[in-house]
């Protein structure tokens, strides 16, 4: 009863594996219980990042990126965070952009990101300024968007 139980509330968890993953989708097949997307942020990556003035507004900038998703699985779209840094890598200045923020047009209502698949992307953000010159962008878990 006790395996029953660990099976049951951490399915979220323990449905990651590969081999748990199709017990898991057979069993909720057949009764009301829902999974929680596979998500391996390690597995997306940015191409291209190029980051230059934008051509509309003076003190901002423009980002234009591609993604990636290497996983052989569609995926929940991760938050980029963008973080704006000194020659010393001090933080200067930073923003984290949900998906629900850079979607749109042909992603409007997609919510995962296919497999291999080249996503463009464009990021408007306010210049940080000359003491921030460094970049770095990160891909972390998106919030829900019942708690934005």
């Amino acid at each position: 009863t006790l395996a029953l139980q660990v099976l049951w509330f951490e399915r979220d968890q323990l449905s990651r594996h590969p081999q748990l993953n199709l017990l898991y989708s057979q069993v909720c097949s057949r009764i009301v219980c829902q999974l929680s997307p596979r998500q391996d942020l390690p597995s997306i990556v940015s191409e291209h990042v190029i980051v230059r003035d934008h051509p509309k507004y003076v003190g901002a900038l423009s980002v234009d990126l591609l993604l990636v998703n290497q996983a052989p699985f569609e995926q929940p779209f991760p938050a980029l965070q963008l973080i704006f840094s000194s020659f010393s890598g001090e933080p200067k200045a930073a923003r984290t952009f949900q998906p629900h923020e850079f979607l749109g047009g042909d992603f409007d209502n997609i919510h995962m990101m296919p497999s291999g698949k080249q996503i463009r992307l464009n990021l408007e953000i306010l210049e940080p300024g000359l003491q921030a010159p460094n970049y770095i962008l990160n891909f972390i878990p998106a919030k829900p968007i019942s708690s934005l």
